[in-house]
């Protein structure tokens, strides 16, 4: 006679709660289907634990599951302008004085850098 799987033990809300933001921290996501499987809970009740989460800003909620903030939370080009300016200054000069015609078309910030520091050149 084979031998019977012995039911999962169900956790509690809070055990849920920790095992999902563990997952989160290595995994990054998560998925409702996933969880459900992984807790023996239907997906309602996974979703609502998402839900708990997210409500107290331990997780972002996306579709169908939960994601790490750092994976959802991007800083804007206001904020990414700003970072390391004087290292992109550099570059600028560098791009300036060596690369003027070569310069790769899609770098972005630099390339607005570049233009400011080529039209300040015009004007000295």
């Amino acid at each position: 006679m084979p031998a019977s799987r012995s039911p999962r033990p169900k956790l509690s809300q809070q055990d849920r709660h920790a095992q999902i933001l563990a997952l989160l921290r290595r995994e990054g996501t998560v998925r409702i289907a996933t969880l459900a499987d992984l807790f023996a809970v239907t997906t309602e009740t996974a979703r609502r634990d998402l839900d708990d989460l997210a409500e107290v800003g331990a997780l972002n909620r996306t579709y169908g599951g939960g994601a790490s903030h750092s994976l959802t939370e991007e800083p804007g080009i206001g904020e990414r302008g700003r970072a390391h300016a004087a290292e992109r200054a550099r570059i600028v000069a560098w791009l300036h004085r060596e690369a003027q015609e070569n310069v790769p078309p899609d770098m972005g910030i630099v390339i607005r850098a570049l233009a400011r520091e080529i039209e300040r050149g015009a004007h000295e």
